[in-house]
């Protein structure tokens, strides 16, 4: 809870990002990521579940994390 200029730091960051969230997260709501999201010009994906991603939708979270590694991957250079 101390730490200080977040959102400056995640401004400054230049890869790109995506924020897989659960919609029903009591923990960490979605709602509280705006902020975050908007420094980082992170992709959202939401999933149907609460706070354990992992265990509530496996599936639907290894497809998030899939499309996130590859879809913003950078061309191959030749």
């Amino acid at each position: 809870n101390a730490y200080r200029n977040g959102l400056e730091a995640a401004a400054r960051v230049a890869c790109p990002t995506t924020l897989v969230l659960g919609a029903r997260d009591q923990m960490t709501a979605p709602r509280h990521s705006a902020e975050i999201a908007a420094a980082l010009r992170a992709r959202i994906v939401t999933l149907a579940s609460g706070h354990s991603l992992m265990s509530e939708a496996p599936d639907a979270l290894l497809a998030a994390l899939r499309e996130a590694l590859t879809s913003r991957a950078p061309a191959p250079t030749s």
